[in-house]
């Protein structure tokens, strides 16, 4: 018998997109990424009518994670530039002592 709104599984699974999404947010605005997610065992199917919803939200995760990859090039490349400055070697004397 497929699921009803107002049943348990409909109202859990609602609950769980709504973390999903609050997640995605999150990794939107501060670039951190969530901890992997595990469904429940003991859920049963998505209901029908949540399925709009749970596409919107895969489309927002694959934003977040186009972000991310940016983010990361963004930082690659600039720790590519860091590291062409050159090391300057600490063996030398740093200062010059003119009165001893």
């Amino acid at each position: 018998m497929p699921e009803q709104p107002g049943t348990d599984d409909h109202e859990r699974w609602a609950a769980i997109l709504g973390e999903l999404w609050q997640h995605t947010r999150d990794s939107l605005v501060t670039g951190v990424t969530p901890a992997p997610w595990t469904p429940p065992e003991d859920l049963g199917p998505l209901p029908r009518d949540l399925v709009p919803r749970a596409n919107a939200l895969v489309e927002s995760q694959r934003l977040a994670i186009a972000r991310v990859r940016e983010r990361m090039t963004d930082v690659s490349s600039r720790l590519k530039a860091v590291k062409k400055i050159p090391q300057f070697s600490t063996d030398a004397p740093v200062y010059l002592d003119r009165l001893g």
